[in-house]
């Protein structure tokens, strides 16, 4: 478990090496570019992953985001992070996930 639900079940759906994997090339990518705008990663269980270089916004609903798209991500997300955190929590899952600790 971790501080915030939202973040909690997004985690859930990245059970498989290839889906850290695949999380953790997009944050890398947005991490490299300054300028790179917003990643959209529409996950399995109809949230939504905002990435961007500097922070990342979880919904839990993507219907959530599409209700009011133009509203500060900090106040209309489930939960906001900076994307460098995000990474070093994805990298962890990841090792969770690898050898069950």
């Amino acid at each position: 478990q971790s501080i915030s639900p939202a973040l909690d079940g997004i985690f859930f759906e990245f059970r498989r090496i290839e889906e850290c994997d695949i999380l953790l090339e997009i944050i890398n990518a947005q991490l490299r570019n300054s300028e790179s705008g917003e990643y959209f990663f529409p996950t399995q269980g109809l949230g939504l992953i905002i990435i961007t270089h500097f922070m990342t916004s979880i919904y839990v609903d993507v219907e959530k985001y599409g209700t009011n798209p133009e509203v500060n991500p900090e106040v209309n997300a489930d939960y906001t992070l900076p994307t460098a955190d995000l990474k070093e929590i994805v990298e962890a899952w990841k090792n969770f996930v690898v050898n069950g600790e």
